[in-house]
């Protein structure tokens, strides 16, 4: 035994085999043993060394001639065992120091050649079934066969016997389903028709069930409301309406829909405050109820309005509510203007015009219409100043001023001796319409004297009013274009200030490259600088103080 060990062995290292070769060799050699018979049996013992010498045939370099005879095996079961030669194997195969394939480096020969890596399997994902409806067919079946489901314990019978009292004769398997699904027992379908309930279909009894509508409920309600709904019940329970809340609107209004009780619910209006809202208003809509309601209008609130108004309409009183218009206001208002209208006195609420000051102006000045009474407040105008202005005026032989000038010189701080100093410029005689304009537009009569000089004639109050715009225009134009050349020279961070600055000193665009030309990092800042500095080192007499005014005004104090 142990020479054929050596055999297989030397056979491995000389590399005429393998190992898996040699592997499928010794597992041959006894499965074909147990073929032909026993090993003690010479016939078996034949076959065996006659299927050994085969399998080794088929490997080239080996010689049969080397491979003992089975007369050197007297009893075959000194031949090795298929569990010692593995282990051999695999202790050649850890000498020789290779990993899935065993071999002996005999020196002088070359390695072999290295055993490419198998490339993994990948995975191929399995085809979606499509939507064949064999295949629907059968899911629908399967998943009907699945577990108990909700309501399993409801009988059909019992279920068609309740649904029997709603004249309900035929029930699909759907519609039982349904019922289970949402738990709808024979005792609460009873119970919903001993309510009062009547003609309810499937889905009117599954939503009773989702919305929570039990049979006490629907009874207190349909006890207020006969002819109730299943969809006014599912819209009283989702807006949290008890019963009470419904048959106190109910027994208040006998003709109420449902619609409206839901929108009082809504908007949190209780019964007492429809009841007393509606004995001021027989004829107010739910709509213009629920109007009054949002905005927090009282009953008694809106009883004293239509007390002073009573032909007032909803809208009105509305708007009174939402621009803070009290009771009280209004009463004050309607004592001393007995013929104000309701919208005048929303017009004094809204523009904060006090019951006192109204009536001031209103006394003092009793030919103001109510419109003039409402731009005075606006604009915060006083009686004095009315008295002031008309005084002024009258001197000047405006005796009556319209209130819409008087309102334009209030807000312009207008002086009334503007009007004789354009009147010693030439410009008599002119509406205060013009006058006001020319004040706006700062024209003095020194401008008119150098005007009229230029033009070799006297210029008119409109022509000043358009030389005057073309001017500010003109010099509008002049300094954005001033502006635009200092940008294409570089300069940045340009101040509209600076700019005004430079034309006030004289800086023309020549001084400007010559001082860029020497500092090309001098900014429009350090230029003003620089030519303020220029002028202030001048003579007083070549350019005068900028407080040589100030001073000869104070000289002439002292």
């Amino acid at each position: 035994m142990a020479e054929h060990r050596l055999q297989i062995l030397q056979m491995l290292k000389d590399k005429k085999i393998s190992v898996e070769d040699a592997e499928r060799l010794i597992r041959a050699i006894p499965a074909e043993a147990e073929d032909t018979g026993s090993v003690s049996d010479e016939a078996g013992r034949n076959a065996r060394l006659e299927s050994a010498r085969d399998m080794l045939a088929n490997f080239e370099g080996v010689d049969l001639d080397d491979f003992p005879d089975l007369e050197d095996f007297p009893d075959l079961d000194d031949f090795p065992n298929l569990d010692d030669l593995h282990d051999t194997i695999n202790e050649v195969g850890r000498t020789a120091g290779a990993i899935g394939h065993i071999g002996v480096n005999i020196a002088g020969s070359p390695p072999d050649a290295p055993i490419p890596p198998i490339p993994p399997r990948i995975p191929r994902p399995r085809p979606t079934p499509g939507p064949r409806p064999e295949f629907r067919a059968a899911r629908h079946k399967a998943k009907r066969k699945r577990g108990f489901g909700p309501g399993w314990d409801i009988r059909t019978s019992e279920l068609t016997e309740a649904l029997a009292l709603f004249g309900i004769d035929h029930v699909n398997e759907h519609s039982l389903e349904e019922l289970r699904v949402h738990h709808v027992t024979p005792d609460m379908i009873r119970a919903l028709h001993a309510a009062g309930l009547r003609d309810l279909r499937v889905r009117d009894l599954v939503e009773c069930a989702i919305h929570e509508i039990d049979a006490q409920f629907a009874a207190a309600v349909v006890q207020a409301w006969p002819d109730i709904r299943v969809r006014d019940l599912r819209e009283f329970s989702i807006h949290g309406l008890d019963a009470a809340y419904i048959a106190a609107l109910r027994e208040q209004f006998p003709n109420l829909q449902p619609r409206e009780a839901v929108e009082f619910g809504i908007h949190g209006l209780g019964p007492g405050y429809v009841a007393q809202i509606k004995a001021a208003f027989p004829d107010l809509s739910t709509r213009e109820l629920v109007e009054l309601g949002i905005h927090g209008l009282e009953p008694d609130f809106v009883a004293a309005i239509h007390e002073y108004y009573p032909d007032i309409r909803v809208r009105d009183i509305r708007e009174f509510g939402i621009h803070g218009i009290s009771a009280e206001y209004v009463r004050d208002m309607r004592e001393h203007f007995p013929d104000l209208r309701a919208k005048d006195i929303i017009q004094f609420g809204i523009h904060g015009l006090e019951a006192d000051y109204a009536r001031t102006i209103h006394e003092q000045f009793p030919d103001l219409r109510i419109k003039e009474l409402v731009q005075l407040g606006i604009h915060d105008m006083t009686a004095e100043d009315i008295r002031y202005l008309r005084t002024e005026l009258a001197a000047r032989g405006y005796d009556n001023p319209r209130l819409k000038d008087l309102i334009a010189m209030h807000v312009s701080d207008f002086d009334p001796a503007y009007i004789d100093e354009m009147r010693s410029a030439g410009f008599t005689d002119i509406p205060l319409r013009t006058l006001i304009r020319l004040w706006g537009q700062d024209v003095t009569a020194q401008m008119v004297a150098q005007w009229n000089e230029a033009a070799g004639t006297e210029v008119t109050p409109e022509m000043m009013l358009r030389l005057r715009r073309r001017e500010r225009r003109d010099t509008g134009a002049l300094l954005q274009d001033l502006i635009n050349d200092l940008r294409d020279m570089g300069f940045r961070h340009i101040d509209s200030r600076l700019v005004i600055d430079l034309i006030g000193l004289g800086v023309t665009m020549d001084d400007i490259r010559a001082a860029r030309e020497a500092n090309p990092q001098i900014t429009l800042r350090e230029i003003v600088r620089q030519f303020r500095s220029v002028r202030a080192e001048m003579d007083d007499d070549d350019v005068p103080s900028m407080d040589s005014d100030a001073d000869r005004d104070l000289d002439a104090e002292d």
